[in-house]
């Protein structure tokens, strides 16, 4: 499983990430929801996320994310091209 080491530095609401918390949904781009401190977890921040777009190999959309550590929320890199 990937995790990220670096959550305060990656991600903002709004964020485009992946995840593997659930199995065969880690192709699914979601969009982090809410992201705020917590001491309850490794990473110090909890996050949630929506649903996420259609897949491009299954072809349906993933399950909304409740809030979890942050850390399982892995960025998707825009290509620069992409930039706007």
């Amino acid at each position: 499983m990937r995790l990220n080491k670096d959550v305060h530095n990656t991600l903002t609401v709004g964020s485009k990430v992946t995840t593997d918390f659930y199995r065969n949904e880690e192709h699914i781009v979601r969009q982090i929801l809410t992201l705020y401190p917590s001491d309850d977890h490794a990473s110090g921040y909890v996050a949630s996320a929506d649903g996420g777009e259609i897949c491009p190999h299954c072809g349906r959309a993933g399950s909304p994310m409740r809030p979890v550590d942050a850390a399982w929320f892995i960025p998707v890199v825009v290509p620069v091209e992409e930039k706007k």
